[in-house]
């Protein structure tokens, strides 16, 4: 926090600091592609059709393939927050330590 701190005292009120993908990979986060790719794992589990969102990933679109997904759990009663809650794999963003990153 005191990064945070330092780094903020260095701007002015109306700044706003951006802080990249880079710092969610250093703690330990999925890139993009590795979370869409549990997102289609979790849609094709419950027997949706993930065709639509491999095109879009072919595309490298992955706005749209989120997009795509989404709208595959939504008949089935799933939204994204259930996908977040009941993957296996997404318990790395319950489980992680508060500022860890800046240790």
């Amino acid at each position: 926090m005191n990064k945070i701190k330092e780094l903020a005292s260095n701007f002015g009120p109306s700044s706003v600091i951006f802080i990249g993908s880079g710092v969610s990979l250093e703690a330990g986060l999925p890139n993009w592609y590795t979370l869409i790719d549990w997102l289609k794992d979790y849609t094709l589990n419950l027997g949706a059709c993930t065709k639509l969102a491999d095109e879009f990933i072919e595309q490298n679109d992955l706005i749209e393939a989120t997009t795509a997904l989404r709208d595959e759990l939504e008949p089935l009663g799933k939204t994204l927050t259930d996908f977040f809650i009941e993957y296996d794999a997404c318990k790395i963003f319950k489980e992680g330590e508060p500022g860890s990153f800046f240790k």
